[in-house]
């Protein structure tokens, strides 16, 4: 809802965990569902809950016998650095110098630089390989994107302290 995120569009939501039912051959009694939405920067929990509360009103409403409670379980928050922090800049700047095509991204996984930057530490999730092949029984770095990122880390480094 809103408008979208100019990184990010809109926030998403998933069903991590569903369970229910006792047997294959018996109608379940009650099932239960944990809802993951990953928040926005200046999203809140209470946006959020507000947003799932409405959604199970709607519920109530089209199926009166369903009892449906929605609560809070865990909250992080959106975060995000400007595109033209000096931070943000001098790693695109030192990536270039390295010979690595830089570009800024969004991640919708939470990370605690998030922490950071909500204590007015400007932070951002940096570093080689893929995300793609991050977290999975195979997660691999190749070890030249290691030394690259070294490189590029001790560059950006240089230069900040300089300024």
């Amino acid at each position: 809802s809103g408008q979208p995120h100019p990184l990010l569009g809109h926030g998403s939501w998933h069903v991590g965990t569903i369970s229910g039912g006792a047997a294959p051959s018996v109608y379940p009694e009650r099932c239960s569902i944990s809802l993951e939405r990953r928040t926005l920067p200046g999203e809140t929990a209470a946006d959020i809950l507000a947003e799932f509360q409405a959604v199970a009103a709607d519920l109530r409403m089209q199926v009166p016998e369903c009892d449906v409670c929605v609560g809070v379980s865990l909250e992080r928050p959106g975060t995000e650095v400007p595109s033209d922090h000096p931070l943000v800049t001098g790693l695109l700047e030192a990536a270039r110098a390295e010979g690595v095509h830089p570009r800024v991204e969004a991640m919708t996984a939470w990370v605690d630089a998030a922490f950071l930057n909500e204590a007015g530490t400007p932070a951002v999730c940096f570093g080689p390989g893929s995300i793609e092949q991050a977290h999975s029984a195979d997660e691999w770095v190749e070890t030249r994107e290691v030394t690259r990122c070294a490189a590029i880390l001790e560059r950006f480094a240089a230069a900040f302290l300089e300024t």
